[in-house]
């Protein structure tokens, strides 16, 4: 009896230490919350699962990176509500046109959706992220020329001036390259070298990307190439899509888009190794701003100005267009002896109250004056800046 006692305690004392320990300590963590990074592993033919539950109803992104592996990884997601109707999916991010999705939902507080992740390939590991997704919230204005972005998440931001007429395109001028297995170029001796990898039906095939661009309705833009296209060479945006079915490979031709919808192109080609192009765009055209990268825009010129906002995985937003009228110039000089500001047409001279800008007796006396002192080594400079 003392034996059998003594076995009941024992194991009464082994189901307490147990139960003592949380669950999760034999439990896979299956979950993934706002701002998280995880790591999934998709099967083959089959899927990864995690449940996500949002603190707030609003708008979500969850975005795959595949470590740059395109040519080994190409994930995709569904994304199911809890009565396991799928409300969302995606494959290729169209914001970089890469083989990782970026996918968007709409979710609500205190409800579970479950995120199934895939791949078109053998078994392959990748990580994922969920995020809210943001939205420009301030619009700028010519008394508040800056955006601001809701609810506050990573973002980046570029000013542009807004331009008109026709012009070559250079790195300048767009939006931003394309980033395949290579990255595009610019040089002004050829022009662009587009991003490249194989077509993904066929490897034997090449796949060009040059660059994506911003163009308004009525817009031409024209590539004049350097090389053989194969197949066809379009332009496309989420509204949009022009491009040329070629018959047979057309080496050195010239091809012409005009755009119905105002929007960001992305312009891409198939053909032979090696070929280059010069683009030029005839209507609205974006001109970098150099260094003009916070939410606040600091205007140098009279004209329009637009922010393009990038958010994680690539996913941009164009600002409405702001009209600046008033410009405070922090003026420049070429030297000493230059009158008119390089930026502006301030004239200092005329602004000046010195004796040493001044016509007549009084100045043609201070004239002399001066250029006594300069015989004598005594270099003066006016209040204005300038040179004596």
């Amino acid at each position: 009896m003392k034996k059998t006692r003594k076995i009941i305690a024992a194991v009464m004392a082994i189901v307490m230490i147990v139960a003592a320990i949380p669950m999760t300590a034999f439990a896979a963590d299956y979950t993934i919350a706002l701002n998280e990074t995880k790591s999934v592993t998709a099967p083959k033919d089959a899927y990864a699962e995690l449940t996500f539950t949002p603190e707030a109803d609003g708008k979500y992104v969850v975005y795959s990176d595949n470590g740059g592996k395109d040519d080994e990884i190409d994930p995709y997601v569904y994304v199911y509500d809890a009565f396991g109707t799928r409300i969302a999916s995606d494959d290729d991010n169209d914001y970089t046109w890469d083989y990782n999705f970026c996918c968007e939902f709409e979710a609500e507080a205190g409800e579970v959706y479950y995120l199934q992740f895939c791949a078109y390939d053998d078994t392959v590991t990748y990580d994922v992220t969920v995020v809210n997704y943001a939205e420009i919230s301030h619009q700028p204005t010519a008394d508040e020329p800056y955006v601001e972005i809701a609810p506050e998440v990573n973002a980046s931001y570029q000013w542009y001036k807004v331009r008109e007429g026709e012009a070559e395109i250079t790195d300048k001028y767009i939006v931003k390259v394309a980033e395949l297995d290579t990255v595009s170029t610019y040089s002004e001796s050829v022009g662009w070298t587009p991003a490249h990898e194989p077509a993904i039906y066929d490897e034997d095939k090449n796949y060009y990307h040059f660059f994506w661009i911003y163009l308004e309705e009525g817009d031409k833009l024209t590539l004049d190439i350097n090389g053989t296209v194969e197949e066809c060479i379009g332009i496309e945006s989420d509204e949009d899509y022009i491009d040329y079915e070629l018959t047979a490979s057309e080496t050195n031709g010239s091809y012409t888009f005009e755009v119905e919808y105002t929007g960001v192109y992305a312009v891409y080609c198939y053909g032979e190794p090696g070929l280059t192009a010069k683009a030029t765009v005839n209507g609205t055209y974006l001109e970098k701003v150099d260094g003009a990268t916070d939410a606040t825009l600091t205007p140098d010129e009279k004209c329009e100005y637009i922010c393009i906002v990038t958010y994680d995985a690539g996913r941009y937003e164009l600002s409405d267009k702001v009209e600046i009228t008033e410009v405070i110039c922090e003026h420049s000089y070429t030297d000493g002896n230059d009158a008119t500001c390089d930026l502006c047409e301030y004239n200092r001279a005329e602004n000046c109250g010195c004796k040493c800008h001044q016509g007549g007796i009084a100045g043609f006396f201070f004239k002399i004056v001066l250029f006594f002192q300069k015989l004598f080594g005594q270099n003066k400079v006016c209040a204005c800046g300038m040179n004596h």
